[in-house]
């Protein structure tokens, strides 16, 4: 598989904040990023985002905040409840920092073949909601290899 071609260019740097309250103000000051979009994971729509962690079923909650900046996204989250991914990131006392880079995908089943070769797996993944509605984020275990994980989404919804 030629993993450049199929991952395309990356749509998002995901970063895991212990609170964002306490770093909006640097956001700004730094970055001059305002205005950051929240969400909320799961929605209170009542939409089921099938949560998995670790291959098995999850209960897990954060809250979301998304800035535009040009053609990527920054997207903090800020663990709330449950086992996930995003609270094992901060289990070591960090304030923040970056956690994964997200690619769109036609279809999650050739990277899960190819990165089994590999020995990475699925760490955490969930239905998605609101616009992406139909599709499945995926989270594979690259932190301890990369620095971070891959997250993917597929753009193909079967």
């Amino acid at each position: 598989m030629d993993i450049r071609s199929y991952l395309g260019d990356p749509i998002q740097i995901g970063l895991i904040v212990r609170s964002f309250d306490e770093l909006k103000e640097d956001y700004e000051k730094i970055l001059g990023l305002t205005n950051f979009r929240l969400g909320e994971f799961p929605p209170k729509t009542g939409e089921d985002p099938k949560r998995i962690y670790h291959g098995k079923s999850g209960d897990f909650s954060g809250k979301f905040y998304f800035y535009q900046w040009n053609n990527i996204e920054i997207e903090l989250i800020e663990p709330v409840d449950g086992e996930s991914i995003w609270k094992d990131y901060l289990s070591d006392g960090k304030k923040c920092g970056i956690h994964h880079i997200k690619f769109a995908v036609e279809r999650l089943e050739p990277l899960d073949e190819y990165f089994a070769t590999l020995g990475i797996y699925r760490a955490q993944q969930g239905a998605a909601v609101g616009p992406n509605k139909g599709k499945t984020w995926v989270y594979y275990e690259t932190m301890d290899r990369l620095g971070f994980d891959i997250e993917v989404f597929n753009t193909i919804i079967d």
